[in-house]
């Protein structure tokens, strides 16, 4: 997995295969972003692969910008990281804004907060 941050355009790119190995590089990547950039938007269109802790990753960070009064606009979503979030009833699909909100319980946030 690769992460490429752009500040300036507030853009978080993740490529290549997401998984459980590379969740404490990506948490430590998105909680720094989410705190600089006031719009902060995850390009997921080069993500290849995606796997179940990287997904709730993701839902995590939703949830801890949220929190701090932003919304995190996921961007590029693969019909292969739709899939596997649907096994796990997440919804990441891009809708009127950029796509669904957390809706599942407030515990998310919690994994970035740390």
């Amino acid at each position: 997995m690769q992460i490429n941050t752009d500040l300036g355009a507030g853009v978080l790119t993740i490529s290549g295969a997401a998984a459980i190995i590379d969740v404490a590089e990506l948490r430590d990547a998105l909680r720094g972003f989410i705190g600089e950039v006031p719009r902060p938007v995850l390009d997921l269109s080069q993500v290849d692969t995606c796997d179940t802790a990287v997904l709730q990753l993701l839902w995590a960070a939703r949830k801890t910008a949220e929190n701090s009064d932003k919304h995190l606009k996921l961007t590029g979503i693969s019909e292969t990281v739709q899939a596997a979030a649907a096994v796990l009833g997440l919804d990441f699909e891009e809708g009127p804004e950029d796509g669904a909100q957390p809706q599942r319980g407030d515990h998310a946030g919690a994994i970035l907060a740390h």
